[in-house]
């Protein structure tokens, strides 16, 4: 598959990984090799955006990660921060707690605050499917696509941090995504992406989650990936 890098959102996450040199070298491989963008947390965001100013190579920051059990005050705060620091996205967990417990209120309340806060850039909500049973991860979908609409938002839906145990696999997910994203009429590039990430370890399987419907790939070792 042609220009399968142009899909990786390459993540630089892990605390192992955190050190200055370490995040410049690999912000500036994912600009060799042009990704689709580089993520870390938002205390590195003006370091990667240094680096990638003036290339299409876009600087995302998480927020609320990788738990997402921050206050709404607090989550919409930090996402003006994260934007004033020169981030293009932004990778929110979602209070997937609310899924879990059936409270679709607050779970939409939340979600309409945070993209609101967006200003029009795109946000990409984390669901941790790992957590979640199918029809969660279908109710979960539902809500956001009535957050994007009201909210005239930019969303992707992504669906793991990669950092609780993996119990489904994102081949599994991203379909059940797809199929309820398209019968919403939600489903597309113009409209409602989805980003798969965590665990993936081949070129093969980030070909397959293309193939099944994701727009978007997490990876943490993307020149590995495209060298495999």
């Amino acid at each position: 598959m042609q220009n399968l890098q142009k899909t990786f959102d390459q993540s630089i996450l892990r605390p192992e990984t955190l050190n200055t040199n370490n995040i410049k070298n690999l912000t500036e491989q994912a600009l060799k090799l042009d990704f689709r963008g580089v993520v870390v947390h938002p205390c590195n965001i003006e370091l990667v955006k240094s680096i990638l100013t003036g290339s299409q190579v876009l600087a995302i920051a998480v927020c609320d990660f990788p738990h997402g059990k921050g206050l709404t005050k607090s989550r919409v705060k930090d996402i003006k921060e994260i934007l004033k620091l020169g981030a293009d996205e932004i990778d929110i967990v979602a209070n997937y707690q609310y899924i879990q417990e059936g409270d679709v209120r607050n779970f939409k309340k939340d979600l309409k605050s945070v993209a609101k806060a967006m200003e029009g850039k795109v946000l990409k909500i984390i669901l941790e499917v790992d957590l979640l049973t199918e029809r969660q991860i279908k109710n979960a979908t539902q809500v956001i696509v009535k957050v994007a609409n009201e909210e005239n938002a930019k969303i992707v839906i992504k669906t793991k941090t990669g950092f609780v145990e993996s119990k489904v696999s994102n081949l599994q997910v991203v379909p059940i995504l797809k199929r309820t994203l398209e019968e919403l009429n939600q489903y597309g590039e113009d409209k409602i992406r989805i980003k798969a990430s965590g665990g993936i370890k081949t070129k093969e399987e980030a070909m397959q989650l293309i193939q099944v419907g994701a727009h978007i790939l997490g990876v943490s070792k993307g020149a590995e990936l495209i060298g495999s």
